[in-house]
């Protein structure tokens, strides 16, 4: 995108991929955006792509439309959330369970979600994950509108098939024995003893189930310390470990030095021999031209009689004397 563009009503359609660049990507989770067609193009549409009346078209509709009345009738309350509890879709009347939460439109659960259900889906959802399996909670006390209600929580777990991420689907639902958890509004006005009986049973169901909560937490608390514990000694024995490589790196560091130092002075050794010769060489080249080819003669003629018994003496000779000239 431009520097002055910006999604506007599509942001939440759209995530950041890159800030700099202003780079979008789609939400895999994100809702189907239909094109919307102009009339005169619909009226194009519908023109060219009429179909007879008499076909298995028809019959599929209406197929179709049978099916979205019953499950309109029969179907539970439901939901679709992600790892992350956002609400992926919802289905059936979900206004007993969910609410609008002033300010900006979300589909976060911790914040459409009655008092009491959030924590309870949650909880549920932890443990479908660990266990891999659908897993159900009954008469959970909620509260709806002015009192509290018994509601059935059903929660299934599944893969989605396009991006193979892990999904749950949340039945909602008013219990079936809705009549004999039902508490009454103010028991003290009524003064009814079996409402007081109730409301305590409720209460410590709760309790229980908040003990429970509480100490599951803490067990999971405490493998999480010890889990850092491990964590923090292998730190330590990694950092030490480290340090004694950093240490042999120091020693090896120092002996290259050392060895470099002395490559170093053996070259200017090299490099001082390397002139010596060199000096000798011009010296003995010029040497040999104040002397002349008188010697290269005599050693070429020494080679061309070296046939000859009767000349090796001569031959012997001359090269004593080229010596004694050269020294």
């Amino acid at each position: 995108m431009g520097g002055s563009e910006s999604l506007r009503e599509f942001a939440e359609q759209f995530e950041l991929v890159n800030k700099k660049h202003t780079i979008y990507r789609k939400k895999v989770d994100g809702a189907v955006l239909l094109p919307q067609f102009s009339s005169r193009t619909a009226a194009m549409n519908r023109g060219q792509n009429k179909m007879p009346a008499e076909t298995p078209y028809v019959a599929s509709i209406l197929d179709r439309h049978v099916d979205r009345l019953l499950l309109q009738r029969w179907a539970p309350t439901c939901i679709v959330v992600n790892d992350r509890l956002e609400i992926l879709d919802f289905r059936g009347n979900t206004d007993l369970f969910l609410r609008i939460p002033p300010g900006p439109p979300t589909t976060s659960l911790a914040r459409v979600a009655r008092d009491g259900l959030f924590s309870e889906c949650k909880s549920l959802i932890e443990n479908a994950k660990k266990k891999a399996k659908s897993l159900t909670k009954r008469a959970v006390q909620i509260r709806i509108r002015s009192g509290l209600e018994p509601v059935d929580i059903e929660v299934l777990p599944f893969s989605n098939a396009k991006t193979k991420e892990l999904l749950y689907l949340i039945l909602l639902s008013i219990s079936e024995h809705a009549s004999k958890f039902k508490v009454a509004k103010s028991p003290r006005s009524t003064g009814s003893s079996a409402g007081r009986n109730n409301e305590t049973v409720r209460l410590r169901k709760e309790l229980a189930e908040l003990k429970h909560r509480v100490r599951t937490v803490l067990e999971d608390h405490d493998s999480a310390l010890e889990e850092a514990g491990s964590a923090h000694e292998e730190v330590l024995s990694a950092n030490e470990e480290l340090q004694s490589l950093n240490e042999e790196m120091e020693t090896g560091k120092e002996e290259l030095q050392s060895t470099n130092e002395e490559l170093n002075t053996l070259n200017e050794e090299l490099q001082s021999r390397n002139s010596e010769l060199a000096t000798a060489n011009l010296d003995l080249s010029n040497l040999l031209e104040n002397i002349g080819g008188a010697p290269c003669h005599d050693w070429t003629r020494s080679a061309h009689q070296a046939c000859d018994p009767a000349s090796a003496h001569d031959v012997k000779s001359d090269s004593e004397r080229c010596r004694q000239t050269v020294a």
